[in-house]
């Protein structure tokens, strides 16, 4: 089930999971629903991802850093849907408008979780299931987050 949408133009990728969406000749930060991708600078939370996931700061990093170059490819100086629940927006902290991301009817969220360069965010979300069988196949397979999982 998906909610209203909006169409912008993707102006700059900040990581993985949040980019700014030129809407109505205004920038807005999106933090994308569903997922977490890798730190790339926080030392704090990458640490605790490291962990978390049994895997070194430096590789933490770097699934972080591919995350953001798939966003710069599939996503900056492109057109984007965004996707999100509900009849209004939503904003989450940092005053983040919360939505799915699309580009051309393809859910960008997806190609991260199948090669495992994002996590499924763990509270409920429209999407919740698609998510977590995508991120399952690539737990099965060893992939980035999950290599010797």
């Amino acid at each position: 089930p998906a909610g209203k949408a909006l169409v912008g133009l993707c102006t700059k990728v900040i990581d993985g999971d949040t980019i700014d969406v030129k809407l109505e000749g205004k920038s807005q930060r999106v933090r994308i629903l569903g997922i977490d991708c890798m730190e790339t600078f926080n030392e704090e939370k990458l640490a605790d991802q490291a962990r978390s996931l049994k895997l070194s700061v430096p590789e933490v990093r770097r699934l972080g850093q591919q995350a953001k170059g798939r966003a710069k490819k599939q996503l900056l100086g492109k057109e984007v849907t965004l996707v999100y629940s509900g009849d209004k927006p939503q904003y989450g902290g940092y005053d983040r408008l919360l939505a799915y991301v699309e580009v051309a009817g393809v859910d960008y969220r997806l190609g991260l979780l199948n090669d495992g360069l994002a996590e499924t965010r763990r509270e409920p979300h429209a999407r919740s299931f698609q998510y977590a069988k995508a991120s399952g196949l690539a737990k099965r397979a060893g992939l980035g987050i999950f290599k010797g999982r």
